[in-house]
């Protein structure tokens, strides 16, 4: 499927700005594609969460070269995480075990993570918009062509895309939609 508009590259929306979608628009962008990122909230947004980034996922920022500025923002390196039984015994596990590349996990706030992914998606030239809902998937000849925003202010814009990617995470928003839009066509 092709899009209307006449691009250079391939044309990639994704919904959902949050860790997995930002990462994905940032590595999508580097492979060459045009990447439209799709975020219904302003960032930084609060988002109740552990503030623990895992040992493994600190190479996956690295190779976004978004790690120094999450430390620069006040990340604080973990070297070992305890446990506790109720009985009050306990066990330490030193993040190393985890990866043995890195040198502890990552304590930050989502919201502080959320923003430094965006942030970077931005600078490498993810074309990013904030406070746009997804609201209807656009179809040409059966087909999904595109998706239908709605901005906080109420004004309506279309996007065109080759492919769509739902990174909404539990809520599934284009999934949702594309049950709808099944539904409707089997009644």
């Amino acid at each position: 499927m092709k899009s209307r508009i006449q691009n250079p590259k391939p044309k990639i929306v994704v919904v959902g700005a949050g860790p997995s979608g930002a990462s994905l628009a940032i590595r999508l962008l580097r492979e060459n594609f045009r990447v439209v990122l799709i975020e219904r909230e302003k960032f930084p947004r609060h988002k109740l969460c552990g503030e623990f980034i895992s040992p493994e996922c600190l190479a996956h920022f690295r190779e976004l070269g978004v790690l120094d500025e999450m430390q620069a923002a006040g990340g604080e390196r973990i070297t070992e995480t305890v446990f506790y039984a109720p009985d009050g015994k306990s066990v330490r596990v030193p993040s190393k075990w985890f990866n043995n590349n890195e040198s502890g996990a990552l304590s930050l706030s989502r919201a502080e993570m959320d923003f430094r992914l965006l942030e970077k998606a931005k600078a490498v030239g993810v074309e990013v918009l904030e406070e746009h809902s997804a609201v209807n998937l656009l179809s040409e000849k059966d087909k999904i062509c595109g998706v239908k925003l709605r901005a906080k202010d109420g004004a309506i814009k279309e996007v065109l895309a080759d492919l769509l990617i739902d990174a909404t995470g539990r809520a599934g928003i284009l999934g949702k939609m594309m049950s709808r839009k099944d539904a409707k066509a089997q009644s």
